[in-house]
């Protein structure tokens, strides 16, 4: 699986195992807790006071499971988010389908998990009327935006595992 193995995780979630990294892409103690604690409570949600349309940049988009909980939140909320994720190695819709988020979530964010997933990444495609998600898979470091985000998830493998995603360079 392209040096990728399905790790479970406290809270009942999964994770994938990087070979080439030598890192998780969540944290074992809970995958989608650390997903709804960091990025959804301390970030999305922080943010949507008087907002109606948001733009989310991802750096590390990896399983698409920040993008889903975003894509679910942003509907509850009445919110349309343009989400722009960068990965520069994704995993294979056969790696993210191994990992069983479709039956852990909640329906309506298990199904947007799903379109994301196959999203193509040629374009910007729109997974629902509240969320338009546009894959990049281009190395971040050379990368630069084209326009300004509300609101930037940081989500790179730790410095020890990926220092050159921490420099100032």
């Amino acid at each position: 699986m392209d040096g990728l193995r399905v790790v479970p995780t406290a809270d009942g979630s999964s994770t994938l195992y990087s070979e080439r990294f030598k890192a998780t892409y969540h944290s074992v103690n809970g995958a989608l807790t650390e997903s709804m604690h960091v990025f959804i409570k301390s970030g999305f949600e922080a943010i949507l006071l008087n907002k109606k349309n948001v733009d989310v940049l991802e750096i590390g988009m990896g399983t698409c499971l920040n993008a889903a909980l975003t894509g679910w939140v942003a509907q509850m909320h009445g919110v349309k988010v343009h989400y722009t994720g960068i990965e520069l190695f994704p995993p294979t819709g056969e790696v993210l389908n191994s990992t069983g988020y479709h039956a852990v979530l909640e329906l309506e964010c298990a199904k947007l998990w799903e379109k994301i997933v196959a999203a193509s990444a040629i374009e910007p495609v729109p997974v629902s009327t509240w969320f338009t998600v546009s894959k990049l898979y281009v190395d971040f470091i050379g990368w630069n935006p084209n326009h300004m985000y509300d609101l930037v998830y940081f989500d790179a493998f730790a410095p020890d595992d990926q220092p050159e995603m921490w420099s100032i360079e």
